[in-house]
């Protein structure tokens, strides 16, 4: 069973594109079909990394795109199969030693966080602050318990 989007596009269940997949295996095409396929995919691009190799800044654009997401476990586990036996050259004194030169400078994750805390106090101080009732207090002073404040804040 197929469902309308909001967009107008149908949104297919699992269940109903297996059964779609599965009637389309095995069909052959005749010649005049993939001529027309041929046509209707001229001027188009292929899908990524078939038949064209993807630049340097577009690898890196993508690689810098999925950093920080959280990934799935099953993702995970699958990826930690790929890299199970392969070779990996120890870290070299080089290697840390660049590595150690490149983060010199870089901030550390409290001081950024001091920072922030710093900045949304300024933000918060005086009649920028919602609990701020324009100097008014619950409290009923006197005028010598005022007064008396006041000595104490010169």
């Amino acid at each position: 069973m197929s469902m309308k989007s909001q967009r107008g596009k149908y949104l297919r269940t699992e269940k109903h594109r297996i059964k779609m997949s599965e009637s389309q295996k095995g069909k052959k095409l005749s010649e005049e079909h993939k001529r027309k396929l041929k046509i209707a995919r001229k001027g188009k691009k292929p899908s990524l990394g078939k038949r064209w190799k993807l630049s340097e800044e577009i690898r890196r654009k993508m690689s810098l795109s999925s950093r920080g997401k959280p990934k799935a476990e099953e993702h995970k586990r699958k990826l930690s199969l790929a890299l199970k036996g392969k070779k990996r050259p120890p870290f070299s004194k080089e290697w840390r030693e660049n590595l150690s030169k490149a983060l010199i400078g870089k901030s550390k994750g409290k001081e950024n966080a001091l920072k922030s805390i710093e900045k949304i106090r300024k933000s918060l101080s005086g009649d920028k602050n919602p609990s701020w009732l324009g100097g008014k207090s619950f409290e009923p002073y006197s005028i010598v318990t005022g007064k008396q404040i006041g000595r104490a804040h010169v």
